[in-house]
C-alpha cells in the first residue's frame, strides 16, 4: 500500500512514497485547481454543472465546457495512474457528477489541520496533550491555501480566508492559555512562527513584544517594535495601531522603573553616543508628551510654539506605492535633520506625514525653515510627480489649536 501525502497549505503537492508526482499532471493551472477542488471535497459528489460554474467563466461557457471538463478529468486520471497504480479509479463518475475516491489512502494536510482544530477548540485547559496538538497545528499550517494560478478563483480565496482565520483564532487561544501559565518563552516561539504566516497581525506583534518585555528582553522588544512600525509604513503605507505605538511608552516606563542610584542615571543621561546635533526624532506617543511639556515651559516664559505638518503627495496618481513612499520619507527625514535645530522635535504622524514642534520661533523664522526644507526636497525630486505640502501655525497656550 502506497503512502500518499497531499500538501495544500503553503504549496500544492502530491507525494507518493516520498516522491512528488505533480510533474505527471503538467502545468495546466485549471487541471491542478480541479484536482485540488475534488480532493478537498473527497467523498462528496460534485455535479458537472457546479464544476462548470466554478472553473469556467460566462464567456468560456459557449465553448462546450462539459466536454472540456470530461477531457480534463480523463487526463488527470491517466496521468495519476502513470504515477502510481494506487490512483486507479481516483476520480469516480456517477450521475453527472465527479468525486475524489475516498478509498484512496491520502493524508491531506487541510483535513488533518481541521481535525486538530476541532480537538483543541473543545478543550478548556492546556494539558500536555492539548499543547502537543497546538504545536502540530503550528507545524502543519506552513502557509495559506495555495492558489497555483494567476487568477484568484473565488472558491479557493474564500476557503483560504476561512482556514487563515481559523488558524489565527487557535493561535490566539494557545497564547491565552500559555499566558495563564506564564510561559513567556513559548509565547515568543508561537508568535514568531505565526508572524511568518501573518506578518502584520496586530495581536501577534503585541503579544510578542509583551512576552519579550515580561521575560526581561527589553532590547529585543524594542527591536521588534521598530521592525513592525517600519514594516507598516514601508509595505502597507499606513500608521501602526495606537496599541502598537503606545507600547513604546510602556517599554520606556519599564526601563525607568528599575531601581538605581543617581550617579548611574547621570552617566546614562550624558552618554556621548546619544547626543545628536540635529532635531529630536521620536514616536508620536512620545511627541505628544513632549508637546505637553513644551507647552507648560513656554507658558511660564510667555513664548510661542509652532506646529508644522509636512505631507508628501503624488501629482500624477491617487497614492504613491508604499515602498517608494517610504524611500521618499526617509530622504525627507534626512533633510529635516539637516535643517532643524536641536530643540525641535520630529515625529512621523502617518505614512506620508511628519509633525514638527518648533518652540521659541517666530512666523518669519518658521517660514524660512520650512521653505529651506522644501527647496532641498525639490532638489532631490525634480520630476514634478511628487510634491511637498506644509501647514504651519502657532499654538496658543490658552487654547492649543493650530491658527
Amino acid at each position: 500500500m502506497s503512502n500518499i501525502d497531499v500538501v495544500m497549505l503553503g504549496k500544492f503537492d502530491i507525494i507518493a512514497d516520498g516522491q512528488s508526482i505533480l510533474s505527471y499532471i503538467g502545468n495546466s493551472s485549471k487541471s491542478l485547481m480541479l484536482l485540488k477542488y475534488l480532493i478537498l471535497n473527497s467523498g462528496k459528489p460534485v455535479t458537472v454543472s457546479t464544476l462548470v460554474d466554478v472553473f469556467w467563466s460566462e464567456a468560456e461557457k459557449s465553448t462546450n465546457p462539459e466536454n472540456a471538463l470530461k477531457t480534463m478529468v480523463s487526463r488527470i486520471r491517466s496521468s495519476l495512474l502513470k504515477a502510481s497504480p494506487v490512483f486507479k479509479n481516483c476520480i469516480i463518475s456517477e450521475k453527472k457528477s465527479y468525486m475524489w475516491n475516498p478509498d484512496i489512502p491520502c493524508n491531506v494536510d487541510v483535513a488533518t489541520f481541521e481535525d486538530l482544530c476541532d480537538q483543541v477548540e473543545a478543550q478548556e485547559e492546556l494539558t500536555d496533550e492539548v499543547r502537543e496538538q497546538y504545536i502540530s497545528i503550528l507545524n502543519i499550517y506552513s502557509g495559506d491555501l495555495s492558489y497555483n494560478t494567476a487568477e484568484e478563483e473565488e472558491w479557493v480565496v474564500s476557503r483560504s480566508m476561512y482556514l487563515h482565520h481559523r488558524y489565527l483564532q487557535n493561535v490566539y487561544r494557545f497564547i491565552d492559555l500559555l499566558e495563564e501559565s506564564g510561559d513567556n518563552e513559548m509565547i515568543i516561539q508561537v508568535c514568531r512562527i505565526a508572524l511568518d504566516i501573518d506578518t502584520f497581525d496586530e495581536k501577534l506583534n503585541l503579544e510578542l513584544m509583551q512576552a519579550l518585555k515580561d521575560s526581561g528582553q527589553n532590547n529585543a522588544a524594542l527591536m521588534q517594535y521598530r521592525h513592525v512600525t517600519s514594516a507598516y509604513y514601508k509595505y502597507l503605507g499606513i500608521e501602526p495601531s495606537e496599541a502598537i505605538l503606545s507600547f513604546y511608552k510602556s517599554l520606556i516606563k519599564a526601563d525607568l522603573s528599575a531601581e538605581t542610584d543617581i550617579q548611574t542615571i547621570l552617566s546614562d543621561l550624558v552618554k556621548k553616543e546619544d547626543i545628536d546635533n540635529g532635531a529630536f526624532i521620536c514616536d508620536y506617543s512620545i511627541f505628544r508628551d513632549i508637546y505637553q511639556l513644551q507647552l507648560r515651559n513656554l507658558e511660564r516664559q510667555e513664548n510661542k510654539m509652532f506646529l508644522a505638518l509636512l505631507t508628501v503627495e503624488s501629482t500624477v496618481e491617487d497614492r504613491i506605492e508604499p515602498l517608494i513612499l517610504d524611500a521618499i520619507m526617509r530622504r525627507l527625514m534626512e533633510i529635516l535633520k539637516e535643517c532643524l535645530r536641536k530643540g525641535d522635535t520630529i515625529s512621523r504622524y502617518s505614512s506620508s506625514q511628519y509633525a514638527i514642534l518648533l518652540p521659541m520661533m517666530t512666523y518669519s523664522n518658521g517660514y524660512i525653515v520650512i521653505n529651506r526644507v522644501k527647496k532641498m526636497f525639490y532638489k532631490t525630486y525634480t520630476d514634478n510627480t511628487t510634491r511637498l505640502i506644509f501647514q504651519f501655525g502657532s499654538i496658543d497656550q490658552a487654547n492649543p489649536t493650530v491658527l
